[in-house]
């Protein structure tokens, strides 16, 4: 059996259009969109921590390995899973909540890191993200948008977009017709803190760039940039 296709999982999200099925750990296995049964995307998406001191290399906090510890379950009356991950060996915790939001192609991921200890810790989060498209390993095209420090996933007219804001990490998915571009929005920004919550803010959007929806890609840009 594939690792990072188990057939068991602990949670899923969705909205009726997408399906996602997440593991214990808080890892997303499968992405199916635009049906919630075909076609399937995600090959690997891990998210891990970088903290100064504590080696030069990632901590994978969604996995099981060096003393990481987890809890999942959706919060109360909602379709929101939380998974909180912590580690003995480690100072920062992990707080994620993940959903679909309704009516639109996108998935949220949503990550408060808390500092339990009494010094300051710096740290960077790690985001890894690889796509087999409509089930294709082959000609599958990733692309760095330095602006919006988002990824962009496609093949062909398919494309799945990374993006992030203050604290949530947004997949938005989205095929595009012939000739027509696209445009991204979106900042990050984190702070460090000594015995607070550290966070990380993600959010983004996208939209046309043509003729008929300039104005509202211009609205959406300027909701983001002031929100």
């Amino acid at each position: 059996m594939n690792d990072n296709k188990p057939y068991l999982v602990d949670a899923v999200i969705g909205n009726g259009r997408t399906l996602a099925s997440i593991g214990r750990t808080g890892r997303i296995y499968r992405l199916w969109w635009p049906h919630i049964d075909f076609p399937q995307h995600v090959d690997v998406i891990r998210t891990g921590l970088k903290m100064d001191g504590f080696g030069d290399g990632t901590v994978w906090f969604d996995e099981a390995d060096a003393g990481w510890t987890h809890e999942i379950a959706y919060v109360p009356r909602t379709n929101i899973v939380q998974i909180d991950a912590r580690s003995d060996r480690y100072p920062l915790e992990v707080a994620q909540r993940d959903f679909a939001v309704p009516d639109a192609d996108i998935v949220v991921r949503d990550y408060a890191i808390t500092n339990r200890s009494d010094a300051a810790v710096s740290f960077s989060f790690v985001w890894y993200s690889s796509f087999q498209i409509t089930e294709s390993a082959l000609y599958n095209t990733t692309m760095f948008h330095a602006g919006s420090d988002s990824l962009i996933h496609y093949r062909q007219r398919t494309f799945f977009c990374d993006f992030q804001r203050k604290r949530l990490r947004w997949i938005s998915m989205r095929t595009c017709a012939r000739g027509r571009e696209s445009r991204l929005a979106g900042r990050q920004r984190h702070r460090h803190a000594a015995g607070r919550v550290a966070r990380l803010a993600f959010r983004g959007r996208r939209a046309r760039r043509d003729g008929l929806d300039a104005g509202l890609y211009r609205r959406r840009r300027d909701a983001v940039r002031s929100a």
